[in-house]
């Protein structure tokens, strides 16, 4: 079971690291890009939440 832990903060760390690199280093167009694409995941996220969030209102 640590070690499945462990692995999961590994991964995670790496990712967000992968995803800052990107984000601080990455040349105009693909910087835009990821803007638009955290963009559109936060809109769908909060959809989500505000869909689940009527359900049970």
């Amino acid at each position: 079971m640590r070690q499945k832990i462990g692995h999961y903060f590994i991964d995670t760390a790496g990712a967000l690291l992968v995803a800052v690199a990107l984000d601080r280093f990455a040349p105009e167009p693909i910087h835009s890009w990821l803007r638009n694409g955290w963009s559109m995941t936060g809109d769908a996220m909060e959809a989500v939440v505000h869909w689940i969030g009527r359900l049970f209102h």
